[in-house]
């Protein structure tokens, strides 16, 4: 009889742990939200006058969940200013025409990738100038209504060139290699 009793328990354990192993499976698979990630951008394009910083940034956006995720908006955040998000570029390197869109929230389906270069800037008297060595550059996006990083790298401000907007590498003296 107690063989039977320890038969009939089991039983009974198969069918509930199937069961727990399906809704987490289907929660993992079809509602988990995931993270949005990127990786540090090897190259920029920028230009520092006066009255004018300009930077962009090509990034690769990838959502690691299945729901789509919804990006407010992007700011780039260095030395304690922050730079908005002010347009979207074709290409990292300035070309007439390359303007696709101004700053606009988008979404990145769930398990895939979305390419942008976002123009990051601030304009009028007192905008921010990079000093002469690397910098830590924090890249945020904005999710109902939050600020979150979205990635924090170093930036290897050009060495010479600054009032010209043309692009770099991301490395210590890019420009003389």
């Amino acid at each position: 009889m107690a063989a039977l009793a320890v038969v009939t328990h089991w039983s009974h354990f198969v069918p509930v742990l199937a069961l727990v192993f399906t809704v987490a499976s289907f929660w993992w698979i079809y509602v988990r939200r995931g993270k949005l990630k990127t990786f540090a951008p090897n190259g920029y394009g920028s230009v520092f006058l006066a009255k004018q910083a300009r930077l962009r940034f090509p990034l690769v956006l990838t959502n690691t969940g299945a729901p789509s995720i919804a990006v407010e908006d992007l700011r780039a955040v260095v030395d304690g200013n922050v730079l908005e998000w002010l347009t979207t570029r074709a290409t990292l390197r300035p070309e007439a025409g390359d303007r696709l869109d101004l700053a606009k929230p988008f979404a990145v389906a769930g398990r895939s990738a979305v390419q942008l270069v976002p123009e990051f800037g601030q304009s009028g008297e007192g905008a921010w100038q990079p000093g002469d060595g690397p910098c830590v550059m924090r890249l945020e996006w904005r999710d109902r209504g939050r600020w979150r990083e979205l990635l924090t790298f170093q930036w290897w401000p050009p060495a010479s060139n600054r009032g010209a907007y043309i692009a770099h590498r991301n490395a210590p003296n890019a420009e003389q290699e």
